[in-house]
């Protein structure tokens, strides 16, 4: 499932399974 948010940001969101929820983020264009 794709998000759109208000800023123009694209997410892409999978849920698949069962259990508690995982968040994966990638930091590389962080400071």
């Amino acid at each position: 499932m794709r998000i759109h948010t208000r800023d123009g940001a694209k997410l892409y969101v999978k849920d698949q399974g069962s259990g508690l929820p995982v968040i994966l983020t990638h930091g590389w264009s962080l400071s």
